[in-house]
């Protein structure tokens, strides 16, 4: 794979003029959505939203859970080092991430080798099942940014679902 990427690269360099985007999104937004990839190319579009416009942040289910993770990190940065104004927590219709369960998490676990020590010493339980519908996701990952004692009161956070065989965009919740 790596020898893969690496001519591809060599391919865009020979075809492809690097472009000039800024590292401040232009739109003074971070977009939190969910890593799967048909998004990739598909939500921006949507969004129209084109390089350098926007921060993108992406994880599984495009939740929150931990107000102090990875995810809420890569929120805070944005806001603060970014000049963020704006979040939209963008979720999907047909989320892999919600059909995720711990003992399903465990059986693909073991059939890959890992140590069944290793497995028992894990939270999988609370750490690996399912997301909740996207309705309810978006709105608890809103419900958190927003009343994060770290969040400054101008920031503006709203949220939505994605159906990913309409594109349509639907806004959730108040926020």
């Amino acid at each position: 794979m790596t020898d893969r990427l690496i001519e591809n690269n060599r391919v865009f360099l020979g075809s492809a003029k690097v472009a000039e985007t800024p590292k401040i999104p232009r739109m003074g937004l971070a977009v939190i959505s969910c890593m799967d990839a048909r998004l990739t190319r598909l939500l921006p579009e949507a969004l129209g939203i084109r390089d350098g416009d926007a921060a993108m942040i992406r994880n599984s289910g495009a939740s929150i859970r931990d107000p102090y993770g990875d995810t809420m990190h890569s929120v805070l940065i944005a806001v603060y080092e970014l000049g963020v104004t704006k979040i939209a927590v963008v979720g999907h219709t047909d989320c892999g991430a919600r059909k995720v369960t711990a003992d399903g998490m465990r059986g693909h676990m073991r059939a890959r080798g890992i140590d069944e020590d290793a497995i028992g010493s894990a939270d999988i339980d609370g750490w690996l099942n399912g997301l909740a519908g996207p309705e309810d996701e978006v709105v608890s990952t809103v419900r958190l940014i927003n009343e994060h004692p770290l969040i400054p009161s101008d920031v503006t956070v709203r949220g939505y679902v994605f159906d990913t065989h309409t594109g349509t965009l639907t806004a959730i919740g108040a926020s």
